[in-house]
């Protein structure tokens, strides 16, 4: 298995902020700052997958800032925009029985609609 088929989705970059390479962070975990819990990211870009650790964050308005190691000017974040945020599979914590990670759920086929029923 590769790595790239092992990671999940957690968040996605959106904007750049300022000019000294931050970027905005919109988080897909519960609650939201635990997605800060998570080392490394991996950045899915148009270019491939690119792994990359945050050294600073904090919360702005509905979502949050942060800069990128090594990033230090608005022209190399632009780069990172639009880029979905994953970590590997394995970092995730547990869910209890009955509980499931969305991307769990990504492919399955609800059992009522293959037999028409609504």
């Amino acid at each position: 298995m590769s790595s790239q088929s092992n990671l999940v989705n957690v968040g996605r970059i959106t904007a750049v902020y300022g000019i000294k390479g931050w970027v905005k962070v919109h988080s897909y975990t519960s609650p939201e700052e635990n997605l800060f819990e998570y080392h490394p990211w991996f950045l899915k870009t148009k270019h491939g997958v690119k792994q990359i650790e945050i050294d600073e964050a904090r919360p702005h308005g509905d979502a949050f800032v942060a800069h990128i190691v090594g990033v230090d000017d608005r022209d190399l974040a632009v780069q990172y925009t639009a880029a979905d945020i994953a970590v590997e599979r394995d970092m995730l914590p547990e869910l209890d029985d009955g509980e499931y990670y969305w991307s769990q759920l990504e492919g399955l086929v609800i059992k009522a609609l293959l037999k028409g029923e609504e």
